[in-house]
């Protein structure tokens, strides 16, 4: 879950928790996973030309994610504070509902 890594990855877990409803789900992938789809491709490219491929690891609520990311690293999700994410989240009209 390489979304959440960083600075941005802080931003963007904060933002998922507090404008997300409990039961919106994420489509993840890891780089890793990407890859691997990508390596098939270009070895096959004769079996996927003209086709469209849909590439999804996990299907995961934002709570799903937090635990999964604890369960992996045995760290807690990194995240901005709450209340910065709430006024990023009211000043940023394309993520509001």
């Amino acid at each position: 879950m390489e979304l959440f890594e960083g600075t941005i990855g802080s931003l963007t877990a904060g933002v998922f928790k507090v404008g997300l409803k409990p039961d919106t789900t994420l489509q993840l992938i890891s780089v890793e996973d990407i890859g691997c789809v990508a390596s098939s491709v270009f070895k096959a490219p004769e079996h996927y030309a003209s086709k469209v491929l849909v590439v999804v690891g996990d299907i995961l609520t934002i709570s799903q994610a937090q635990d999964a990311y604890k369960s992996a690293t045995g760290q807690a999700l990194p995240s901005i504070p709450g209340f910065l994410a709430r006024i990023i989240t009211k000043i940023n009209g394309s993520i509001q509902e």
